[in-house]
């Protein structure tokens, strides 16, 4: 929360989707990519199966989630309609991708 403000329930539509949709859906897209194709490099040594329902997840999301932060760029274009609004859009999206840079640094961190 910044100011009192959720990112996704308390900002215009426009500043909820640049934060969430654009940065989201366009990072999960290009690491479920590099998931699966690591995780099925595994897929037959030392006795590890993966079927398509048990890689449906990765998948389903190596596919769509690069129309996804295309699709939400243009509700934002359309629905931005004041240089403020823009510009409370390009700032969530900065924060968001900040705070996705933390947590896979944590991560990385970690291990």
């Amino acid at each position: 929360m910044r100011n009192g403000r959720d990112v996704g329930n308390q900002n215009e539509v426009p500043v909820a989707v640049s934060g969430t949709n654009i940065v989201v859906e366009g990072v999960t897209g290009s690491l479920t990519k590099k998931m699966y194709e690591g995780v099925k490099s595994y897929d037959g040594k030392e006795g590890i199966k993966f079927d398509e329902e048990s890689l449906w997840w990765l998948n389903q999301h190596k596919e769509y989630d690069d129309k996804h932060p295309l699709e939400a760029r243009e509700h934002v274009k359309r629905l931005a309609t004041t240089p403020e609004l823009k510009e409370r859009c390009l700032e969530e999206t900065e924060r968001s991708l900040k705070y996705f840079y933390r947590a896979v640094k944590s991560i990385d961190d970690y291990y």
